[in-house]
């Protein structure tokens, strides 16, 4: 298949930021957006940021005005985000965009990069974080079949794409569930006798990152956790994540993950938690994640639900919306009120949590399957081979 450098079909324009302490400049009428914004997309298109500048703004940088249909490529922290914009919009210097020359359709070039991620990341450089320059970024070849096939690649794409995303609508639905199902069950105990957390565990502790007491990371062995593995109200890991040796396993003792933890991530965003299924090895886990071991491991659905509701996040300042502070300690986790609850309640909660809990599994393995699907034909379709 033929190709060709990004320099040659589309126009990449940079971003920027304006004076943020001039009024003037912000809550404009021209959308302005930051890695950030597309971290939180759910699908390849982007009409609204967070943030906003005016025309005095937009002027007082070198900010430009993307037109629709451009794709959006973030070039630093992180590297790899990718939107396209369905109204004009401009962006700060986190971006390398690409506006679109007649040989290129935007979506297939969407997803070509989408496929790309860990391809654009090696090409960053700098000491205090990775970047991606001008011009590395004019420098990377496409496959660029006919328009036409571009295109039907792209449909293609966005079919498989659409099946990926309703599975994970229905998880979320299945997530809300569980909600609605103890608001339902436990929604007026909120005012009546409470007990504190460190009543209901054994054991209230946090990780170590391995490298910070001189310890090293490897190819295998212990799963390590972090904040991004605890998803989906359970425990997320693959081979591709980290793993540490038996002898650094059993330096970090107090950092040990046994099955049936309840986990919280306790650094930047605290909206995570997980229950780590009884099934699971014993891992270990980072500064960022809490270890609550709880005194009755049954309980552990019933809790890991209270945990996520506007009762729980609000003892710790957290919006019940973005869930998102600084950080939570270990003795801010001990002192939190739990309602007390007759236990044949609790008992009827999990039970139902348990069906909840076996739906999703079915469906977060289908998801597993569907991404290894599209990934074949993401590259299958980049290679040039024939597919349907």
């Amino acid at each position: 298949m033929n190709t060709a450098p990004l320099s040659e079909i589309v126009r990449i324009v940079s971003g920027a930021t304006p004076k943020t302490g001039t009024s003037e400049f912000w809550d404009g009428d021209v959308l302005w957006a930051t890695p950030s914004d597309l971290s939180k997309l759910e699908g390849p298109y982007i009409d609204k940021t967070l943030r906003s500048l005016t025309a005095a703004g937009v002027r007082s940088c070198a900010a430009t005005v993307l037109p629709s249909g451009s794709v959006l490529l973030s070039s630093r922290a992180p590297i790899g985000h990718v939107a396209i914009n369905t109204v004009p919009m401009a962006t700060n210097q986190g971006f390398k965009s690409l506006v679109p020359g007649p040989d290129i359709d935007a979506k297939y070039l969407y997803y070509w990069l989408k496929s790309q991620t860990n391809y654009l990341q090696s090409l960053g450089n700098g000491a205090t974080f990775k970047e991606l320059s001008t011009k590395t970024t004019e420098k990377i070849r496409i496959p660029l079949p006919t328009l036409p096939e571009q295109r039907r690649v792209a449909a293609i794409l966005d079919s498989a794409d659409a099946l990926r995303a309703k599975r994970r609508r229905l998880l979320t639905h299945l997530e809300a569930l569980e909600l609605s199902i103890f608001d339902d069950m436990f929604g007026e105990s909120s005012g009546k006798r409470r007990v504190d957390m460190s009543e209901l565990v054994s054991v209230v502790t946090k990780g170590t990152t391995p490298t910070t007491v001189g310890l090293k990371f490897t190819d295998s062995g212990v799963p390590f956790l972090r904040a991004q593995n605890l998803l989906r109200g359970t425990v997320g890991f693959s081979e591709k994540d980290l793993h540490i040796g038996q002898d650094t396993h059993h330096q970090l003792r107090r950092s040990w993950v046994l099955p049936r933890d309840l986990l919280i991530s306790i650094a930047g965003t605290i909206g995570r938690v997980s229950l780590v299924p009884p099934d699971a090895p014993v891992m270990n886990c980072n500064q960022a994640v809490a270890i609550l071991r709880l005194v009755e491991p049954n309980i552990g659905p019933w809790l890991r639900a209270w945990l996520n509701t506007n009762d729980a996040l609000s003892q710790v300042g957290a919006s019940a919306v973005t869930a998102t502070i600084s950080n939570l300690s270990l003795g801010q986790i001990r002192k939190l009120k739990v309602p007390h609850v007759p236990k044949t309640d609790i008992e009827s909660f999990v039970q139902k949590s348990h069906c909840l809990d076996n739906a999703k599994t079915l469906i977060a393995n289908s998801i597993a399957l569907d991404n290894s699907l599209f990934a074949s034909l993401q590259s299958r379709a980049f290679r040039g081979e024939p597919f349907n």
